[in-house]
């Protein structure tokens, strides 16, 4: 490891000895100079707690607004730029798959709570609220390193590395979250309406959308041509979908088995 030396300092000149790593250095200083924590003066005060949360919070949000654009309009660019080296005005790939993904299975749960709380759910419907409740975040969080294989694999003469597919499929289902919390949102409108013809449509639109975006955002990170892509991306989608269709039917079975 590397170790900074510093220089001696004069004892007629006022130091600061970092609590963090005990280095010395002026007492001008802001940050240590040697493990970069930000300088305490005396006892932390209540002004101090909250600048320090205000201080991350607005770092945090304004990432989370810089990186929600791209990711619903600009598909592939995060994980290009990701790749590319340029971080720092963004929200890392899986930061930003767990924020969102939290979210959503939240806003899937309130979802279905009136409906618990009422006691109109029964048999069937009981048990696709438990799949969707309990059950699809453990399954989205397993095919994630799936896709990121099967991408690999039908890309791999464009292959750049797995870790650079998941990155792809980080960004890729935490669009998919962001466009289904839209829907959920949309969804809970409509149907208090009672139009359920535009709940019906508005999903079907989330599927196209999502279908539409993976093709953008694969010929965006591995730039080849449309006549090059077509195939492999149609070969990936069958299979993508034939894994989730096998995940969604195995674990409907142990629910099944468990009520």
């Amino acid at each position: 490891m590397c170790k900074i030396a510093l220089l001696d300092t004069p004892k007629n000149i006022e130091t600061y000895k970092c609590p963090q790593c005990g280095v010395t250095s002026g007492s001008e200083v802001t940050y240590c100079p040697a493990c970069g924590q930000k300088r305490i003066h005396g006892k932390v005060t209540l002004k101090d707690l909250l600048n320090s949360f205000l201080s991350d919070y607005l770092a945090y949000d304004s990432k989370l607004a810089l990186s929600l654009k791209p990711l619903l309009f600009k598909p592939g660019f995060l994980t290009v730029e990701y790749l590319a080296g340029k971080r720092t005005g963004y929200i890392t790939p899986f930061r930003l798959y767990i924020f969102i993904s939290i979210f959503f299975f939240l806003l899937l749960n309130w979802h279905s709570t009136p409906k618990m709380e009422a006691g109109t759910v029964m048999g069937d419907e009981l048990m696709w609220d438990t799949f969707f409740g309990n059950y699809l975040p453990k399954i989205f969080f397993l095919l994630l390193p799936i896709f990121a294989l099967l991408t690999g694999w039908v890309f791999q003469r464009k292959n750049q590395g797995y870790v650079a597919n998941l990155i792809l499929a980080l960004h890729f289902h935490a669009f998919v979250f962001l466009v289904l919390i839209a829907y959920l949102l949309i969804s809970s409108f409509v149907i208090s309406l009672g139009w359920g013809s535009v709940n019906s449509v508005a999903l079907s639109a989330v599927g196209v959308w999502s279908a539409v975006y993976l093709y953008l955002k694969l010929k965006r990170v591995y730039g080849i041509s449309h006549r090059a892509l077509f195939w492999r991306y149609l070969l990936l989608l069958l299979l993508y979908i034939f894994v989730i269709l096998v995940a969604v039917f195995v674990l409907l079975a142990v629910v099944t088995l468990r009520s």
